[in-house]
């Protein structure tokens, strides 16, 4: 009766949040129909939604991250609302108030989905607040070295041949990103000890370094992430993730500075150094290219120089290369759509993902995509079925920096590469007679602490649970 009790409340809870939801949607609606601020008061409104949902990430570490990242994007509109004769992009016809103002209307539903999901599973997050445990309910027992041999040699392959942050222009491309791949099956099938550890920690110095050759950015970002769930997620406190987080986004940016050749970008022309006092006629930076090219994908709609039935074939093309992990085939070209505008217009590529998904379906495709991310974070971090897709969800979180303002590509299709070879590895072994430890098969349903050697239930009543190691079942009440 308590549990059913304790449902109900929930429940009621669940509907105030919602009706709440929709209650302000309601009142912002009707007070920006009437201000003649509306940009101004879109970025604060923004501003707060993005503040606020550091506030509800601030216990569960990576989702920490990935709310301070984002921000960077939702700063990057104050530039337009407080300093209007201030750029952040300098090229492209679209460069409007009002397609700035669409993009942050996408923007901010997307961000108000993100709020309602947290809200929504506040109870759910604060009993699973870790990728790391989700990784590890799925890590083996006992390494695998054809394995390990195999992610070492992919590896090196990607290290040495394949160009971070490009594409090879082949009948198929590849990204440098598949790299992280290998690093989850050394973490996965390798040894749990100090060697193995300083071996990924390599790996990871590797990538950064081959990133900052290239003039990379993202891929750093994307290897620390990797490496925070590994080691670091609960050894660092949400205030230092802060900190650290803020310091290492000034350092980026100083880096860009010194690294720019062009002599375009400088210290007065950068989003957080320029001078307010003084602002210059240009701000220089990926956020502003970003979300200029979302504006573009926006005036393409809007002047109809994409036609809803192309678009309609662009979001069919994107649904069919998602079930094609390796490359993106030219015969799709349309499926990327951040490629696909260029074809009309000029842009310095990428997308903010909310306005890829109003590309193809409106304001609907907005609501879609935010669902399919509350969704992917969910089964990232589900604990009670941890499986082969979980660390797949896991994967595409780790991608956030590319799928949240480049490519879609980087939530889905990227990320399945992953799970088709751990299913390979699971059938090819399984044939072999390896055997696979056996709560990764059938999941702990009702919730028994086990001691440490290997058991699993069979079943709920009368807690019956079989015994690996002794090859014996027995109730789990005569314990």
């Amino acid at each position: 009766m308590y549990s059913e009790l304790g449902k109900l409340r929930v429940s009621y809870r669940s509907i105030f949040i919602i009706l709440l939801f929709f209650l302000s949607s309601i009142v912002f609606f009707i007070f920006f129909q009437t201000t003649n601020y509306k940009l101004q008061f879109s970025t604060i409104l923004l501003l707060i939604l993005n503040i606020y949902l550091i506030y509800l990430t601030w216990n569960v570490p990576f989702m920490l991250l990935f709310s301070i990242f984002i921000f960077n994007y939702s700063y990057i509109f104050t530039i337009p609302a407080f300093y209007p004769n201030t750029r952040f992009s300098g090229i492209g016809i679209y460069y409007t108030e009002d397609l700035i103002q669409s993009v942050l209307n996408q923007y901010l539903l997307g961000m108000s989905v993100l709020i309602l999901f947290f809200k929504l599973n506040k109870s759910f997050f604060e009993k699973n607040r870790y990728l790391s445990d989700s990784l590890s309910l799925f890590e083996r027992k006992k390494e695998n070295v054809l394995i390990l041999y195999i992610s070492y040699f992919g590896i090196l392959f990607f290290l040495f041949f394949v160009n971070a942050g490009k594409q090879h222009n082949a009948p198929i491309t590849i990204t440098f990103e598949y790299i992280y791949v290998f690093l989850f099956l050394i973490k996965i099938y390798g040894p749990n000890n100090f060697l193995n550890k300083l071996m990924i920690h390599i790996i990871v110095l590797a990538i950064i370094c081959k990133t900052l050759i290239y003039s990379g950015r993202i891929e750093i970002i994307e290897a620390l992430a990797i490496l925070f769930i590994f080691y670091y997620e609960k050894k660092i406190k949400p205030l230092f993730i802060l900190i650290i987080s803020l310091v290492f986004n000034v350092l980026l940016e100083a880096i860009s500075i010194h690294r720019n050749i062009a002599g375009d970008i400088n210290w007065n022309t950068s989003k957080l150094f320029f001078d307010r006092s003084n602002p210059p006629s240009l701000i220089l930076g990926n956020e502003g290219d970003v979300v200029y090219s979302s504006m573009a994908m926006v005036g393409l709609i809007n002047q109809n120089v994409v036609e809803f039935s192309e678009r309609i074939r662009s979001f069919t093309h994107m649904l069919i290369t998602q079930l094609m992990p390796i490359g993106q085939f030219h015969l799709f070209e349309d499926a990327n759509v951040a490629r696909y505008i260029q074809k009309f217009t000029v842009t310095l590529g990428g997308g903010l993902i909310y306005t890829q998904g109003y590309f193809w379906l409106g304001t609907t495709g907005v609501i879609i995509v935010s669902i399919l991310i509350a969704y992917v974070i969910k089964k990232a971090y589900n604990q009670m079925t941890s499986n082969i897709f979980t660390v797949t969800a896991i994967y595409s979180l780790t991608l956030f920096p590319r799928w949240f303002a480049y490519f879609f590509d980087f939530l889905i299709k990227i990320p399945l590469i992953l799970a088709f070879i751990l299913l390979l590895f699971n059938i090819f072994f399984s044939r072999l007679g390896i055997s696979v430890k056996a709560d990764d098969k059938i999941p702990n349903i009702a919730g028994i602490k086990f001691p440490t050697y290997n058991r699993t239930i069979v079943s709920t009543r009368g807690a019956m649970v079989h015994d690996y190691e002794r090859g014996i079942f027995y109730d789990q009440r005569d314990v």
